[in-house]
């Protein structure tokens, strides 16, 4: 086979699609503008590389366009992405359902992507960005930051989104395909933090706490209308912002909702632990089981309690000091204000504000601490195996694509099974089967 595919992006998908096309016999000119492959790949997961999940099901993953999600994500196959990754001995394990490489690395999965392009013969362009494309009847002239001038008969973009400017991500694969005759959603950062302006959140500034976070768009809880999605998980309070898996969950939405000018609110639960009261939202599991007791009986309790101690010494057991800190903020008190001193109504009111707590949402993180872009080329304008549908022998994959996951190792199943798909349709276009299979 003498084809030559290119492949803009050293990332998860450009590495997996190189190999793909490779693995066919194809000539693979393989372009990063960094100088090592997988930047942004070797830190995720913390650097622990969260790669897949044992759950898969469409709703983990989101698009501008619901109605074309459905057929892409039949072309992802995430058996086939981790069948790939261990034919290359590296070893996966499972924790809590999430799939990581055994030795707890994403680095991992970089050196054994890097040792597969090398052993399949990919022409390996660093520190050379795609900066033009134009379409030619032989295919595509590429030009690079060098000047140098390249040609392809199939060209791959899998140069991630507007996600981590500090691994090399600007989006400039938007650009690129713009220039093809494609057009993109909107783009916003997401599993992300949410920022607000709330004055009294600075008290529990780097407090993590298990909670149920319920997100409300766009009206009061009285009012009819609206949306309510929410989450449970651990949570990180910032001194003007809040993060965690449950809140990058909701980040999309709410990046979304207030880009077109709806207000954002989050309710805390801070104690999930105890039985709800009926009517409150519930994420459908316990976040542990307690020895004993209700909220009721605690709630009892800690009403009838007399000593002579501070709000904080009070709520101790409940919550930690600079939580409780917080919680007396919001009450118009003090951590030290003594609760022999407050009104039964007070007392009420600190405990009430441990299992509702509000929070409005005024914007999201940047996209430098964004995990992944919410947005990006139409899936409307992608055929099958993620073949433009607009310009013939340009394939896409990864980010760059309108489909975000979840957090839990959605993105990266989705980046290296399109980069599959992507780097063999490429290479196998025009050519007759019987020659693919030999």
């Amino acid at each position: 086979m003498n084809k030559t595919v290119a492949v803009t992006g050293a990332g998860a998908s450009g590495l997996v699609a190189a190999a793909g096309a490779a693995s066919l016999g194809a000539r693979v000119l393989l372009f990063d503008q960094n100088d090592r492959i997988g930047r942004k790949l070797s830190a995720t997961g913390n650097g622990k590389g969260n790669i897949a999940n044992c759950r898969m099901e469409e709703q983990c993953y989101h698009s501008e366009e619901p109605e074309e999600l459905s057929r892409i994500y039949r072309d992802i196959h995430r058996d086939e992405v981790l069948q790939l990754l261990e034919d290359r001995g590296i070893v996966l394990h499972a924790r809590q359902g999430y799939i990581y490489p055994r030795t707890d690395l994403a680095a991992t999965v970089t050196e054994g992507l890097w040792q597969w392009i090398a052993e399949v013969g990919t022409e390996l362009h660093l520190q050379e960005a795609v900066t033009g494309v134009q379409k030619v009847p032989s295919g595509f002239l590429i030009r690079t930051g060098t000047g140098e001038e390249y040609r392809a008969d199939a060209l791959i973009l899998a140069t991630g989104g507007m996600a981590g400017p500090q691994f090399g991500c600007d989006g400039s694969g938007y650009q690129i395909a713009r220039s093809l005759g494609h057009q993109c959603t909107a783009v916003r950062p997401s599993l992300t933090a949410l920022k607000t302006k709330d004055p009294v959140l600075h008290f529990a500034a780097g407090v993590r706490c298990l909670s149920t976070v319920r997100m409300v768009i766009g009206r009061s809880e009285e009012t009819a209308g609206g949306t309510e999605s929410g989450e449970f998980g651990e949570v990180q309070f910032g001194k003007d912002s809040i993060s965690g898996i449950p809140v990058f969950q909701l980040s999309s939405d709410a990046g979304r909702a207030l880009a077109q000018g709806e207000s954002v609110r989050l309710i805390l639960d801070l104690l999930p632990e105890f039985d709800r009261d009926s009517g409150t939202f519930s994420p459908g599991r316990k976040a542990a089981e307690l020895i004993g007791g209700t909220w009721e009986q605690e709630w009892n309790r800690r009403m009838q309690d007399t000593r002579n101690i501070s709000i904080a010494e009070w709520m101790n057991g409940l919550a930690v000091p600079r939580l409780a800190a917080m919680i007396a903020a919001r009450a118009g008190l003090t951590a030290e204000n003594k609760i022999r001193k407050l009104t039964r109504e007070q007392l009420a009111m600190l405990l009430s504000l441990l299992r509702h707590f509000e929070i409005e949402v005024t914007g999201t993180g940047t996209y430098r601490d964004a995990q992944v872009t919410s947005g990006g080329i139409r899936l409307s304008e992608i055929g099958a195996s993620f073949a433009s549908l607009l310009c013939p022998g340009l394939y896409f994959a990864g980010e760059i694509l309108d489909i975000e996951g979840i957090c839990g190792g959605y993105n990266l199943t989705f980046a290296m099974s399109s980069g599959w798909s992507a780097g063999r349709a490429a290479a196998a276009a025009g050519i007759p089967e019987s020659v693919q299979n030999r």
